[in-house]
Parts: structure tokens; sequence; C-alpha cells
């Protein structure tokens, strides 16, 4: 059985942006695809989970971009589950190009959810013939996000039909998109993001009011995010990124 799990994409048209760069969202696209296969290929698809009322719940991301895939590029997309650390199961991944060079570096946390009791378990209890590779893409621990009260751009959201999943809820990486809408115009169009996490708090759903908050960090380049429903003041997710 294969610790490390990997496809192919061709980068289409409809993933790129104006400047011709695959937009942030898609990267987390292609990281949901790899890693729901790599479960499939290990012999835990996801429909078999949920009928012993389990399922995966990606609650961080932290991811590096030293390169972005531009329209027609031939990419490779890697993955591997790297152990358990506390509650959380870290899951690996990068992003080379068609010379083999790595151009994307990240890290995630997942958390495997006891549907009856919204509980998270054991991977290692449930789950005992899932390959591991000990090896960290990024090392990170994933400590609290930095907070901010008064924010210094705003936009507000309503969520779509389009984008909900097979859940029926939004989709997590629409939260990407939402953070985005806040940057500057002068930030948006002339530089691009070369780092960003995200910590996934609460779903959205069909209609949701929402408001997207920016804080520009005391370091240039850098901002801080908060994805917050309007009814009820809840935070769906918080980001910090960096732009050069």
């Amino acid at each position: 059985m294969n610790k490390i799990f990997a496809d192919e994409f061709d980068v289409r048209l409809n993933e790129v942006d104006n400047k011709g760069k695959v937009k942030p969202c898609h990267i987390f696209n292609w990281f949901q695809h790899v890693s729901s296969c790599h479960s499939s290929a290990a012999g835990y698809p996801v429909t078999d989970l949920i009928k012993k009322n389990l399922t995966w719940v990606v609650t961080r991301y932290h991811t590096v971009i030293k390169s972005y895939p531009l329209w027609r590029d031939k990419i490779s997309v890697s993955t591997w589950r790297s152990g358990e650390k506390h509650d959380f199961a870290p899951r690996e991944f990068n992003v080379k190009n068609s010379s083999g060079q790595k151009i994307i570096n990240a890290t995630s946390s997942f958390k495997l959810i006891d549907l009856k009791s919204k509980r998270p378990v054991s991977p290692k209890d449930h789950l005992p013939g899932y390959p591991i590779y000990e090896k960290r893409e990024i090392v990170d621990d994933f400590k609290s996000l930095e907070e901010f009260k008064t924010p210094d751009f705003e936009q507000k959201i309503n969520a779509r039909r389009s984008d909900l999943d097979i859940n029926n809820h939004v989709n997590n990486t629409l939260y990407i998109n939402w953070a985005i809408e806040s940057i500057p115009d002068q930030v948006f169009k002339n530089k691009d993001i070369y780092e960003l996490e995200i910590a996934f708090k609460k779903e959205a759903f069909y209609n949701d009011n929402l408001i997207s908050l920016t804080k520009a960090c005391e370091t240039k380049g850098s901002f801080l995010h908060r994805i917050e429903r309007v009814s009820d003041g809840a935070v769906l997710a918080k980001l910090k990124t960096k732009w050069i």
C-alpha cells in the first residue's frame, strides 16, 4: 500500500486569473481531490466512512507558494498522512511542475469525526491500516492565528447556491476567495499570495449573509482576515496571508 499518493493535472483555463496564474482556491481544490483519492486507494473511501458514522474534517492549512502554475502547465500533486498529533492528523501536500521542481508546499490538520457524537476520534483506533509516512512538508503545530478588533477593509458577501458542496454547505475553498475580496485593489492587482494560513471554525450555508474583514499587519505585505456571519456574529474562518 502506497504511503504517498500523487495525481497529475493540466491547469485549465477556468482555474487561472487575469494574470494567467492559477487562483489560490484551485490549489486547495487539488488538495481536496488527492486526499480523497488517497483515502479511497488506502481502502477507506469517504462513502464507507460515513456508513460507519465517521468523516474527515479539515481544520487548518498552511501553504507556501514559491511559483504559481500557469494555464496549460502540467503539474503533479502529492499527498500523505504524516502521523497523529494530539487530536489531529496532519496531512502533507506538495505540487511539482513538469520539470519535477517543487513549487508549492503545504501541511494541513484533519480530524476524524464521529458523526453521532460530533467529537474527534483517534484515526489509529478506527483506521488501523492507513499508511503513514513520517515526514512533514511544513513543520507546524497549528497554534491559534492572531486576533484583531478593528478591520481596515471589509466586504459583504452572500453565500450562493453554486457555492454548496455535496454536504449541502459552502465548500471550504470558498473562504479563501472571500478573504481575498476584502484585500485592497492595489495589493490584489500588483502582488500575489506567497504564504497562506487558514483555520476553519464553522460552516456556512446557502443565503448566509457574511462579511469579510481584513487587517493590515505591521509587517508589510501581511494581512489578517476573518469571515463572519452577520446574523449571529459567528466566526467561520480566520486567515493570514502574505503577498509579494
